[in-house]
């Protein structure tokens, strides 16, 4: 299962830097537009919000797969053993948590967009919102992975060295 989620990674990743590759193109053609034709474009704007909010929620995804979010070592960098795997384990637990938690009301938010239309580029809202269930996923299934990943490792650590303590958790 997670060889499908490591092209599925590869795929959201490359989706990443199209997004800001459009969004880019836009804002240029935006300035440009409005500075130098002195007639700006009223969608540009608009689609490269739009864009920004699916950037902003992918993002959320795949940074948690690398461990690129914020966090506060003090107290993880301290601990060592079953304690510093509990904590790691914990941790994505409850973030798998805010995952259901923005999968359950995000769908709920897309559905509420279907009767309504954007301003310029008048489309349905549900597809901006769509994002947000889609996000929700990719965060539940980054946190199983690396849960995974940690017992995977918490174990192979132990059959090697024979040790019960010392457990490491490896960085994603």
């Amino acid at each position: 299962m997670w060889k499908i989620k490591q092209v599925v990674d590869k795929v959201l990743e490359k989706l990443l830097i199209a997004i800001i590759s459009c969004m880019f193109v836009l804002v240029l053609l935006q300035v440009f537009t409005r500075f130098v034709l002195d007639a700006p474009l009223s969608w540009t704007e608009e689609l490269a919000r739009y864009l920004m909010v699916w950037m902003g929620f992918l993002g959320a995804g795949i940074g948690l797969k690398y461990g690129l979010h914020m966090s506060l070592g003090i107290l993880s960098d301290r601990l060592r053993g079953k304690t510093k795997l509990v904590m790691h384990v914990l941790s994505h637990v409850l973030t798998l948590s805010i995952g259901v938690l923005i999968c359950v009301y995000g769908y709920k938010i897309m559905l509420s967009g279907r009767e309504r239309l954007s301003m310029a580029l008048q489309f349905k809202m549900q597809y901006v919102f769509v994002i947000i269930p889609i996000s929700g996923v990719i965060i539940i299934l980054n946190c199983l992975e690396s849960i995974d990943n940690a017992l995977k490792h918490a174990r192979s650590i132990r059959q090697d060295n024979g040790q019960k303590t010392g457990i490491g958790i490896p960085k994603e």
